[in-house]
């Protein structure tokens, strides 16, 4: 035998008696609603996705959205919509809809984003799927009511989408996204069509939130009107020199 093997052979007999051990608790535990809660995620990123491309928001960049979604139509890419997925025991089931306690400070930063945001509540019975997905329109809420004063705000849903059922879905998808981006248009002051992919002859218009915005949209014809005139006062300047 080598002075190699030898070597080996006792490095062995003392790795051997040389194990170390790990406490008990330095174990990372994942806990039931963080499981639930990935569950629920990626369960809502797959019924979208039927229908959207879905951009799950990375890991650690989380402060209020869960997916980006854009809404295909006719292949053609259409709308864009943002989704907060909801899944822990705080999610209140009653009959046909189901509510939750969210922060006004989540509601604020919803608010101010450019494009509508649902809140998506989904009751987890592990390890079952679901069978219904409760909608909270926040944007709608928003306009409609205004930010709340308090810390906490208790929503209700107002929409409920079956897994199975496509035509739910379909009515979230090309009813209630483009009626909401509608509505937060006239935020802007700007009174538009429901959105529609390809131009229509018939259009057709939110009715029921320009009362509370109507200084808004106001001031958007006033300042419409006197930039349109000032730019065609100096369109006709330049053909006249």
């Amino acid at each position: 035998m080598s002075e190699i093997e030898k070597n080996l052979g006792k490095g062995t007999t003392s790795y051997e008696t040389n194990v170390i051990q790990f406490p008990e608790h330095n174990i990372l535990n994942i806990s039931e609603n963080q499981i639930k809660g990935n569950f629920g995620e990626n369960y809502v990123s797959y019924i979208l996705s039927k229908y959207c491309l879905v951009r799950p928001v990375a890991s650690g960049t989380d402060i209020g959205i869960d997916l980006y979604c854009e809404l295909i139509l006719n292949r053609e890419p259409f709308l864009h919509f943002w989704v907060q997925v909801k899944t822990c025991k705080a999610v209140s089931i009653k009959q046909d809809s189901a509510s939750y306690q969210f922060k006004t400070s989540h509601l604020q930063y919803w608010y101010r984003q450019p494009v509508p945001v649902f809140a998506f509540l989904v009751p987890v019975n592990w390890p079952k799927n679901p069978s219904k997905i409760y909608v909270v329109n926040i944007t709608e809420y928003l306009i409609r009511e205004g930010i709340p004063t308090s810390d906490t705000k208790t929503l209700t849903s107002n929409l409920i989408i079956e897994p199975e059922n496509n035509e739910s879905l379909e009515k979230f998808l090309y009813e209630i996204v483009p009626i909401t981006h509608a509505i937060k248009k006239i935020t802007d002051g700007i009174v538009a069509p429901i959105p529609v992919l390809s131009p229509q002859y018939e259009r057709k218009y939110v009715i029921g939130f320009t009362k509370k915005y109507v200084m808004r949209i106001l001031n958007t014809i006033r300042t419409t009107a006197a930039f349109a005139s000032l730019d065609l006062l100096k369109q006709e300047e330049k053909i006249l020199n």
